[in-house]
């Protein structure tokens, strides 16, 4: 067992000494903000992003299409009497040239967001040009 670890400036310090006392044993912590499950499949006809999104109303995630990046998104905010906890989440990939970007769908069931990214038939920036 080591007590030394990587300095990470994101994580508390005991969250660190925690890790390395409890070394091999299952982590109860959940997740951070950061860290949505999520999955990427390539199809015969194009892409699937899936993201966990337990908990969050399908009007408060939003998936947005601009300069080559598909980003998904969430705020959500509870508040009690005596506090209010907030959480939120964003990530972004980066589109291959043969997708349909008019074409992309998003669908919200049983926690799961599945994003469809199609592909086209062509190239979208391709063409033959005649020299004159």
């Amino acid at each position: 067992m080591s007590f030394l670890a990587h300095w990470n400036p994101n994580r508390d310090i005991f969250d660190t000494f925690t890790d390395s006392l409890f070394d091999g044993f299952v982590s109860t912590r959940p997740l951070s903000n950061t860290q949505v499950a999520t999955n990427v499949n390539k199809t015969e006809s194009g892409y699937d992003i899936q993201l966990a999104v337990p908990g969050v109303p399908k009007d408060q995630v939003k998936v947005d299409v601009k300069d080559n990046l598909v980003t998904v998104s969430y705020k959500q905010e509870e508040a009690t009497a005596n506090s209010v906890a907030t959480r939120s989440f964003s990530k972004s990939w980066t589109l291959p040239k043969n997708v349909d970007v008019e074409n992309i769908t998003a669908i919200a069931e049983d926690g799961i967001l599945t994003v469809t990214v199609p592909k086209t038939e062509a190239g979208i920036n391709t063409r033959s040009i005649t020299v004159s």
